[in-house]
């Protein structure tokens, strides 16, 4: 049997030390693939629910940037900075943005939001908690 996987590299040029080396790559891309953080587009989708749930209608989130904080293989801290930008005027009373009044087409700038995402049972990563670490201001 061996002999035959030896001729089989041979004539398609390939040493057997070649063919492991490209199959062990293979094995830790996919490994690593299927155990990493959740995407950028997963965590921006998941941070526009979390501030439509926070400061509700009459603004929108513009995602400035995604980048991860701390975490282990079970826990992964996602850092969202944003912007605010109003699409109606509108008068804040509650959430993150209680107190705030914002006149159409203004625009709140480099606000954060730190997301725990934690790794279920089936390997599923899930919202844990999020937290406004800073929020967002008039001033640049």
């Amino acid at each position: 049997m061996m002999r035959n996987v030896e001729l089989a590299n041979v004539h398609y040029g390939r040493t057997p030390r070649h063919t492991v080396r490209h199959l062990a790559l293979v094995l830790v891309l996919l490994a690593s693939s299927a155990c990493g953080a959740p995407s950028k587009e997963r965590i921006s989708d998941d941070f526009r629910q979390i501030f439509a749930k926070e400061v509700g209608a009459g603004a929108l989130p513009v995602v400035l940037s995604v980048h991860p904080g701390e975490g282990d293989a079970d826990n992964v801290y996602e850092h969202v900075t944003f912007d605010v930008f109003a699409e109606e005027d509108v008068g804040f009373k509650d959430g993150w943005l209680a107190g705030t009044v914002l006149r159409k087409g203004e625009r709140l700038h480099d606000g954060e939001v730190v997301v725990l995402y934690q790794k279920g049972k089936r390997s599923q990563w899930a919202i844990a908690r999020h937290e406004l670490t800073r929020k967002p201001s008039e001033r640049r």
